[in-house]
């Protein structure tokens, strides 16, 4: 079984994913398979972005490594929900706190700026559903949670999906029941740049 967790930078995926691994991967018997660190080692790109200081992944040939993969994990990257899993887990987090992670981070106005829009107008949540279908797809919003918290999510989710007891999951992560469109005015007046 192959779970995606995806979601805009941010939102927590590789902390939460890495975080996953070490407390629930044995038990759940998943291995993290980090997609990022895959397309620069096993060169599955088609070039680097100069502009963004990143590969550009060749979806195709992730995809054919992801489907060539014959044990249960979890993929983690802002592409894992192109690489046709079986389950999506979507990350979200408010574009205001988004911001603030990002800076920490040390990215630029302009890619805060690019990934704060990209939230609010749900682009990677969107992305999901039209590949994967709303029956397959749980949102989590990250906002006010801890890593710890946003583990024992995916945990939830993930054993849902194995024992095929999705009802609660389903209800509990519907997609689309988060809505941060008003941030844009928001992060249109603001300026990024501290």
């Amino acid at each position: 079984m192959k779970i995606a967790v995806t979601g805009t930078p941010g939102t927590g995926k590789t902390s939460a994913c890495r975080a996953f691994v070490r407390t629930y991967g044995d038990t759940l018997r998943l291995k993290l398979v980090e997609l990022n660190r895959v397309v620069e080692e096993q060169r599955l790109y088609e070039g680097f972005d100069e502009e963004r200081g990143c590969y550009i992944a060749d979806l195709n040939k992730l995809r054919n490594f992801v489907e060539a993969m014959n044990e249960d994990v979890l993929l983690e990257s802002h592409l894992a929900h192109l690489v046709a899993p079986d389950y999506v887990i979507v990350l979200r987090a408010d574009p205001l706190v988004l911001v603030e992670r990002l800076r920490n981070e040390g990215f630029p106005e302009r890619k805060i700026r690019e990934n704060a829009e990209a939230e609010a107008l749900d682009v990677i949540l969107v992305e999901a559903l039209e590949a994967c279908g709303d029956d397959r797809v749980f949102e989590v919003d990250t906002s006010r949670k801890s890593v710890e918290e946003v583990a024992a999510c995916i945990r939830e989710i993930v054993e849902a999906v194995k024992s095929g007891k999705l009802d609660e999951v389903r209800k509990k992560y519907k997609p689309g029941r988060l809505d941060w469109s008003h941030r844009l005015e928001a992060l249109n007046k603001s300026d990024l740049r501290h």
